[in-house]
């Protein structure tokens, strides 16, 4: 008799209880690399993992007379805007506001943006804002 009363009273309070796994946040983005070079062949090896670059693309000046910028992001799992501002001696020279980056909020494992300006002897920097937080500082000293 105590062994029904028992099992009935484990059945209802079992029926009570509840489990609920506590869910991790969702990670955040980050940043995995960020290539600034003024060479096309390091950009691109850094970008494609590739050490043969076409000799044309090598000895074109279009190419050669830039200075090239590359983020990488890792785990874009929702819309953000990425902002990347470039300073020559400390002034803004160029800005490029609010690029969509995932817009249908996908799970991205990563996203590759760059830019590039022409080259220069000035001091250059370039900082990038994602959703309007800065992200990173990245300063070359010609």
């Amino acid at each position: 008799m105590k062994l029904k009363y028992l099992i009935l009273i484990i059945i209802l309070f079992s029926s009570c209880i509840k489990f609920s796994p506590k869910l991790p946040p969702e990670p955040e983005a980050y940043v995995d690399f960020v290539v600034f070079k003024s060479s096309i062949n390091e950009f691109l090896q850094k970008v494609y993992n590739d050490k043969i670059v076409s000799k044309d693309l090598k000895n074109d000046n279009k190419f050669n007379n830039k200075i090239y910028f590359i983020i990488k992001l890792n785990n874009i799992n929702k819309s953000h805007k990425l902002t990347i501002k470039w300073y020559l001696d400390n002034k803004l020279f160029k800005a490029n506001n609010n690029i969509s980056i995932n817009k249908k909020n996908l799970n991205l494992e990563y996203v590759i943006v760059w830019d590039f300006i022409e080259k220069t002897n000035n001091k250059v920097e370039v900082i990038t804002l994602l959703d309007n937080k800065l992200l990173t500082i990245n300063k070359t000293h010609n």
